[in-house]
Formats: structure tokens, sequence, C-alpha cells
């Protein structure tokens, strides 16, 4: 195996040339000052002030939604008090809702959530490959305070045009920390679950394209304030490949929203937070507050939002704007899936030959998000791992992770021909590239203390015979049995074994579920329907 000495380190492309943006001193001094730091605290507090006016306890749903229980596919239902109760405290904190900030805002950026050892890496691939692009836009990585980079850091990421801010503490000291309400049903921190949200208010422009960490630009997406659907709507949006699984309960509590029929993915958003019918008007600002406290109360909507798959934040834009009363575009390009087939591309792939699964295998890693226009935009890499530095020395011991676009079924060398690169490739040698900073061993070291991440953080940094192994990725025949329904049917061979599964999975457990989880809750007849 090579030896992490035959690492070929090449010069950086930015030390070759200007910054790839310049941000201007005067402005950068007033994002980064100490006052717009405060500013951004005291809106926060006023998000959380207005959240416990509403009740930090949340209200309760019967139950929690995974592959195995699902309150929904077993009948139960939250009782009338408790839909009463998540509707007083909803109106609450739309009455107590911080209004837009005018002082705390101003032009158009990228914003991406980072932090932490696993996220800086795709973050890292993310800036160059949006420079690689041809995007000039500035660009906002927010961290959490303890996840801050080291100087050395910030100074790099600031010569790629990236301005680096600390978010606020999410939960604020003055909140109990062992109140039950600040965990989501599987005990996780609701803090983390807010970050996005969190990012997207508190970011420094006021026109926003907000990217996840692990998201890589095929294409320039500063088009997209230029698009047609955003300067209409001042919001655009992505579908995810399930159609929605959202409990009836969140139509007892909205019943006069009209709730989308499909999932949404939040790698992406273009939103302007100002901007609604008019220049004058308030954008989306109350949809982007209304995300925040869904996201706040996880333990009641992320049950109710969807089931198992992709339970999270993910439709908590979607729903803020559609409480709000506020228009947004759905991409209507089906999000593709990039993977790879257990055997090698060839004939016999071939879509509708029937042996699409059986004979190549197909799972996919990474959602194919497309522009308002029908273009190849974004190679969203969602599933783990997510990028590393656990990389071969040599480009030829590398197993690429993106090999085939689906629906179409054809190697992703086809689909991005006209690009005239490989972005795998220049991902692999960025990650060379960084993994030769002299600023990286430091700054690992840095965020394995105790007051930083912990000593037991995992962040590979050896050398390895393969890089990002074929692995399961998502199996869509697998998620078709379970019960969920959407666009991936498109590319997903399915036989009469498959629908015979999901016709078990989904009434024969359900029919299960009815007879079994009601005699568990008897002495709790909260839970059963009441027909409110």
């Amino acid at each position: 195996m090579p030896r992490l000495a035959e690492l070929k380190c090449a010069a950086d492309p930015v030390e070759e040339g200007p910054p790839f943006v310049g941000l201007d001193a005067d402005i950068l001094d007033s994002l980064v000052s100490s006052a717009v730091h405060t500013r951004r605290k005291d809106l926060w507090d006023e998000v959380w002030a207005a959240l416990i006016a509403a009740g930090v306890d949340v209200a309760e749903p019967p139950g929690v939604r995974t592959d195995a229980h699902d309150f929904v596919r077993d009948g139960l239902h939250m009782s009338r008090d408790e839909i009463i109760r998540a509707q007083a405290q909803l109106q609450t904190f739309q009455q107590k809702a911080p209004v837009y900030k005018t002082n705390l805002f101003q032009g158009k950026g990228i914003v991406i959530m980072a932090g932490g050892l696993t996220y800086f890496v795709p973050a890292w691939i993310n800036v160059h490959m949006l420079r690689k692009a041809g995007c000039t836009l500035p660009v906002e990585m927010l961290f959490p305070k303890k996840e801050f980079p080291t100087e050395a850091v910030e100074r790099e990421l600031k010569r790629l045009g990236v301005l680096c801010s600390v978010l606020p503490d999410l939960v604020p000291p003055h909140v109990v920390q062992s109140s039950n309400s600040l965990n989501d049903t599987e005990g996780k921190s609701l803090a983390g679950f807010a970050m996005k949200s969190a990012a997207v208010l508190l970011s420094s422009f006021e026109e926003v394209i907000f990217l996840d960490s692990d998201n890589v630009a095929v294409a320039d997406p500063s088009p997209l304030f230029d698009s047609t659907a955003y300067l209409a709507k001042g919001a655009v949006l992505w579908p995810d490949y399930w159609a929605s699984s959202a409990a009836p309960d969140l139509r007892r509590i909205l019943p006069a929203v009209k709730l989308p029929t499909n999932t949404f993915e939040s790698g992406q958003m273009v939103l302007n937070k100002r901007r609604q019918g008019d220049p004058s008007g308030p954008g989306v600002w109350t949809g982007l507050v209304l995300a925040a406290f869904f996201n706040l109360q996880s333990r009641l909507y992320y049950e109710l939002m969807g089931n198992f798959m992709g339970k999270g934040d993910k439709e908590s834009f979607a729903l803020g704007l559609s409480v709000a009363g506020l228009p947004f575009h759905l991409v209507t390009t089906p999000v593709g899936s990039v993977g790879f087939n257990s055997k090698p591309f060839g004939s016999q792939c071939k879509r509708g030959s029937g042996v699409l699964q059986d004979g190549c295998g197909f799972a996919g890693n990474t959602m194919a998000q497309y522009s308002p226009e029908g273009k190849l935009m974004f190679l969203h890499t969602n599933m783990k791992p997510k990028w590393n530095l656990g990389i071969p020395a040599d480009f030829s011991f590398y197993n690429r992770r993106w090999q085939i676009l689906q629906p179409d079924n054809v190697p992703i060398s086809n689909a991005l021909g006209n690009l005239g690169r490989d972005p795998e490739k220049e991902v692999y040698q960025l990650l060379v590239l960084l993994r030769c900073k002299p600023f990286l061993e430091p700054y690992v070291a840095e965020m394995r203390l105790p007051q930083k991440m912990g000593s037991d953080t995992v962040f590979p940094l050896g050398l390895r015979d393969g890089f990002h192994t074929l692995y399961e990725g998502v199996d869509f025949r697998r998620a078709y049995r379970w019960g969920m329904l959407g666009p991936f049917q498109e590319y997903t061979e399915l036989t009469m074994e498959d629908h015979l599964q999901r016709a078990k999975n989904v009434w024969g457990k359900a029919f299960l579920g009815r007879l079994v989880w009601p005699y568990k809750k008897l002495r709790s007849k909260k839970y059963l329907y009441p027909g409110f």
C-alpha cells in the first residue's frame, strides 16, 4: 500500500493567483463586528422568547415512527386535547415571533452550515467545487461555538472568499437543560436539529443560496438568483425521492393549510428573506421563523412531518412557508440518484430489461438535483460515508462512488460530458490538497481538545487501498417493500415478490398494529382516534 510520504502535494490553485472572490474590507469588518454577533444573539433570543411564551414542553405525539413501529401505520392518533394544545402553541409563537431586521442582512451569497471534523472536509470540497464551477458569490460558513476553526483555517477559507461566522447558543443557557422537551423522541438534542434553520435565519445575506456541506455544485448556482422561478416566488425548493408520509394529525393541527403531497430535500434552497410580492415586503422571513419553530419542537413535528425515511429538518421549510401562506417554487425535474451497480456497467443493465436491480444491483449514494430549467446542478452526497481523508495515495486505487445516473441508467460521465471535467477526480485531488495542508493536523488536534469536540472524535487521516469502497447505499427496492412511494419508482425495477412483500408490510403490519397497540394503550384512551 502506498505510504503517506508518497502523496504528491500539488500547489493550491488559490496560491497561484488572486483570491477567487475579493471580500471588501469594510463589508467584511461590518459582517464580523461584535455588534453583528450581538444582534444575531438578540434575534435568536427573540425566537426563544416566542417559543417559551408558546410553551417549551411540546404536545406529545402518540408514539415514534421507525421502520419497526410507526404510530400512523398502527392506527394511533393524538388526543383532542393534544391537538388543541399544539394549535395554541403555534398560534402563540406566531404572535410573538420576531420580525425581519433591516439592519442585520445585506446582499446575496451562499450559506453553508459547517463545523466539526466530519463536516469540515465536505465543506472544504464544497467551496472549491463552487469556485471550479465559476461561482464568484461570497460564501458564509456558520459554525457552532465549540467547533469554530483555528485562525489558520479561517485565513485559508478567507482566501477562498469565505466568511466564517459563529452561531449563538442554539439552546440559551437560561433554558432548563434537563427538560425532556429539549430532546426528540430518540433522545437527541434539539440544538443539533435547529442548526440548519438557525444558519439560514441568522446568515449575513438577505438573499441566500443554502447548501449542505456535502453538496457538490457541478454547475455555477449563481444564476438561480436570476431564474424566473425565484424572481416570481422568492423561494425555490427541491424534491426528495418520496411521496408525503405526513401523519394525519398534522392535518388536524393545520386544517386550513394546504399541505404538500411530496417530500422535500433541503440540501439546497434559494431564499429571499425580505421580498414578498414587492421589494419592500417581508419576503419568506415569517416562513423561516416558523421553520425554526418546527425544528425547535422536533419532538412533535419530526414525527408528524414524515416517517423514518428522512426524518429531520427537511420538511420544515416548506411547512413553514405553507403555514405562513407564502408561495414557493418546487423544482419540477424529479430528483435523480447517482450510485453504482454491483457489476460493471454494461448492456445487461439497460432500463426496462427486467434486470436493472437483480442483474446490476443499483444502489444510490448521491442525490442528483437539477436547476429550474432542468440542468444538472448539484450532486448531494447525502449517504455515508461523507468525503473524508482516508484516501489512497494514487488515484488508480480509488473506487468511484459516482458511476451511474438514474433514472436514465447511464454512466455519470455521459451526463457530465458537456462540462469537460471529471468532478469526482477533482474531489480526489482536493482531498489530497487538504491532506497536504500544514494547518490540518493542528486543526484536528485542537478540535479533539476536551473543551472542543473531545478526544474520541473520529477523523481518518491515514491512507487506504481504496476510497469510499462500494457499499449498499439506498436500496430502493427495500424502501418500496417497506411501503414508500415516490419518483424513485421510475428507476426501480420491481418484481411480483416486491409487490407482495409491500402488501404484507403495509396492510399486514397495519392490521396487527391496530390489534396490538390499542390493547397496550387500553388504559391511555387519549391515543385512540377521537374523531376530532
